[in-house]
């Protein structure tokens, strides 16, 4: 049943790719809410210095949202939804600009990497033969898993790496981001897959092996 749902998953993925970006920015501001008297302020207050966070318009349009100036305007909004910012607005080329404090930016990394953590950490839950390393800027992921891997631990492959993304603008970063990944089997160290994460999965559970 496993397997099969895995396969299921895999050909999903371009639904999948469409709602990563609303899903993750929703429950991680849920998931990553406090009391009241400790949220900061959307408005920096006097002597707070603020910064730009540019989202390009390539990355925002091929991880979940539609080519072109609506698909941009979707993003803000989802972004204003958050209330983590001072303030978000689109440019004429598509970009989304992401207006922040120090405070605010550091805040959202941390919600982000607790949903970088519940993935790789339920990855590793399948199995104590899994392991996983992800190079410093998040744009380089191995994995070593097997046949076994779940759906739930598949989330490694799809909601792990576009947090990664998201923060490696909030980081300072700028270009296109993408993220590649080589799947290998946990037993025997044999190449399994290596892909762009833009690009899709591209193999099935039966190609992992025991």
């Amino acid at each position: 049943m496993e397997k099969s749902q895995l396969r299921q998953k895999t050909g999903l993925q371009t639904t999948t790719a469409l709602l990563l970006v609303t899903l993750t920015i929703f429950f991680a501001t849920a998931c990553g809410s406090v009391p009241q008297a400790s949220t900061p302020t959307p408005s920096p207050r006097p002597g707070h210095k603020t910064e730009q966070v540019v989202y390009p318009a390539q990355f925002l349009y091929t991880f979940g949202f539609e080519n072109n100036l609506n698909g941009s305007r979707k993003a803000a909004k989802k972004f204003k939804e958050t209330g983590d910012f001072t303030d978000v607005y689109v440019k004429k080329n598509g970009d989304v600009i992401i207006v922040v404090t120090e405070q605010q930016r550091q805040e959202r990394i941390q919600k982000n990497d607790k949903w970088i953590e519940t993935g790789e950490e339920n990855f590793q839950q399948v199995s104590s033969n899994y392991r996983y390393e992800i190079n410093s800027d998040g744009t380089a992921m191995t994995i070593w898993t097997d046949r076994n891997l779940t759906p739930t631990g598949g989330d490694i492959l799809t909601v792990t790496p576009i947090e990664y993304g998201y923060n490696y603008y909030l980081k300072g970063n700028t270009g296109i981001w993408d993220m590649t990944i080589t799947v290998r089997n946990c037993h025997t160290d044999q190449l399994i897959h290596q892909y762009q994460f833009s690009q899709g999965w591209g193999f099935n559970a039966d190609q992992l092996g025991d």
